[in-house]
């Protein structure tokens, strides 16, 4: 018996892994796993930001060439003013579920003398964001077609309670759904 227990313990002590190797397996795997990460990283967030940069320029140049119209039928640049709206929050429309959107909101105003009715129909415009943000589902809002029909609607149905101009664009300078 003590024969058989030292041949086991000449065998396990031929089994054990030099600390050298065990230490480069793990520095090569680790690098691999930041590699890996890095790259997905990459990946995922640049071509997110392509597309939103893409699509954030197809909305923008309708906009710049109205404006530059309306610079060229009045002979002089135009005047524009950005309100702040402040932060909003409203309960998505989701069936069964319970969710959240909380934006920011700007918006530009074709000329400073419209600044002063903004303020006094702010309530009003307020209440015309809330019903549209509040008739959307996740879904409608979380893609970026979504927001910019959003943009779209909010601006329209405010511009027509307004007299002395227009709002021109509207900013989402926070956008969070929970």
């Amino acid at each position: 018996m003590a024969e058989e227990k030292e041949g086991k313990a000449e065998e396990g002590g031929g089994k054990k892994k030099s600390p050298l190797k065990l230490i480069i397996i793990l520095v090569v795997v680790l690098v691999l796993l930041v590699g890996g990460g890095l790259a997905a990283y990459l990946f995922l967030f640049k071509s997110k930001s392509a597309d939103h940069n893409a699509v954030a320029k197809e909305e923008k140049a309708p906009a710049k060439e109205e404006k530059a119209k309306k610079d060229k039928k009045s002979g002089e640049k135009a005047k524009t003013v950005v309100y702040s709206m402040g932060a909003i929050i409203v309960n998505l429309a989701d069936q069964g579920v319970q969710r959240y959107l909380k934006v920011q909101i700007a918006v530009e105003l074709d000329n400073p003398k419209l600044e002063e009715e903004v303020k006094k129909r702010e309530p009003q415009i307020k209440d015309i964001i809330i019903s549209v943000l509040s008739s959307k589902t996740v879904s409608d809002v979380n893609t970026p077609q979504g927001k910019i029909a959003l943009k779209q609607e909010i601006l329209k149905r405010a511009n027509m309670v307004l007299t002395e101009g227009e709002i021109t664009d509207l900013f989402f300078s926070e956008f969070i759904v929970q």
